[in-house]
């Protein structure tokens, strides 16, 4: 079906499929890209990831709610603010990852933090088991307004962040109190 035989994709609405993708794809490698729970939650803050107004539309509609996947009771949920539910987004997302890829022999994945993806290519193309080429690293998609930085947020916020992210951001990014 394509020309090469490496093919990547880049989707996080994928997350809760690795299982399936692994049965139909057996010689599948899988990358976890992470970053840095506080980066996301800063950035999907700004582009209004569960506000009030985004609750309608195809996004809003079926952006992934705590309370309908049975993580989060009802009531909860509906009294979490945004922050703390684009906390939670981060947190669930990464954790199912990461169940899910326990799942798998360890020689079909590798975690990636996206801070890192340029210093690391080389891990990454050993782990493809393909040639290195010169890799460089640019940000094509940077909001241009309204990101709120972690050292910026309210307290309460702060603490919806810790609640919500607080132990995951223990196992996937020790230290990251002392760089708050």
């Amino acid at each position: 079906m394509y020309r090469s035989p490496i093919y990547g994709e880049s989707d996080h609405r994928l997350f809760n499929l690795i299982g399936i993708l692994a049965r139909v794809l057996p010689t599948s490698r899988f990358i976890w890209l992470i970053r840095d729970g506080r980066d996301v939650v800063a950035s999907t803050m700004a582009k209004g990831w569960y506000d009030a107004e985004f609750r309608s539309g195809l996004w809003g509609e079926y952006r992934l709610r705590g309370d309908a996947c049975g993580d989060v009771p009802a009531a909860e949920w509906e009294a979490m603010t945004p922050f703390e539910k684009n906390s939670w987004y981060w947190g669930y997302v990464n954790r199912v990852i990461e169940r899910q890829l326990s799942d798998l022999a360890p020689c079909r994945w590798m975690q990636l933090r996206l801070e890192n993806l340029v210093s690391r290519a080389v891990g990454l193309f050993d782990f493809l088991g393909v040639r290195p080429i010169a890799v460089r690293g640019s940000r094509i998609n940077r909001l241009r307004w309204g990101v709120v930085p972690p050292e910026r947020w309210e307290e309460a916020d702060s603490r919806a962040f810790e609640r919500r992210c607080g132990e995951t951001m223990d196992r996937w990014y020790p230290g990251w109190r002392r760089s708050s």
